[in-house]
């Protein structure tokens, strides 16, 4: 079981996953300009599907 802080507020936070997607962020991390072009693109194609998804009556499949 990972470690887990309980704050006054009574909201438990999993530092093991925090510290993992910090990891992630750095290993991610890049100064190409074209990788993040690519990025952006594909950041702005899924914001677009989604939004098309959104519309969708899905109570008719």
């Amino acid at each position: 079981m990972p470690p887990v802080r309980q704050p006054a507020n009574h909201i438990c936070i999993d530092i093991t996953t925090l510290e993992l997607l910090a990891g992630w962020t750095v290993e991610d991390a890049t100064n190409d300009a074209e990788a993040i072009r690519a990025a952006n693109q594909e950041f702005v194609e899924f914001k677009k599907t989604m939004n098309e998804n959104r519309g969708m009556d899905l109570t008719s499949s």
